[in-house]
């Protein structure tokens, strides 16, 4: 049996585009969602993550990371400018957003 070299494969397969995670579910828990307050944006909680994607290009996307234990809300400021989130330990952020970044 030939064996397998890895750079074969890793030449062969590049990505073309990266998406953000679906959210998390548990069940009999709801997922919270954030809207931005004027551009296509939403946000949500994810394991130890906040994910903020537009909803008319799945390739926009950011992925704050940081928390210590499980998200669970996120929400932007009325201006829109920033993300706040909170998680199960307690620890509430506060998160720059800038739009068009892509994950």
């Amino acid at each position: 049996m030939a064996a397998f070299q890895s750079n074969q494969f890793n030449d062969s397969v590049k990505a073309l585009q990266r998406f953000a995670p679906a959210p998390t579910t548990k069940r009999g828990n709801s997922v919270h969602l954030g809207a931005h307050p004027t551009q296509p944006y939403i946000c949500y909680p994810n394991g130890k993550t906040i994910v903020v994607r537009n909803i008319e290009n799945d390739a926009d996307c950011f992925i704050y990371r940081g928390h210590a234990t499980n998200t669970t809300v996120a929400k932007f400021s009325p201006s829109g400018s920033w993300v706040a989130s909170a998680d199960q330990g307690g620890e509430v952020s506060a998160h720059f957003f800038i739009y068009g970044t892509t994950c």
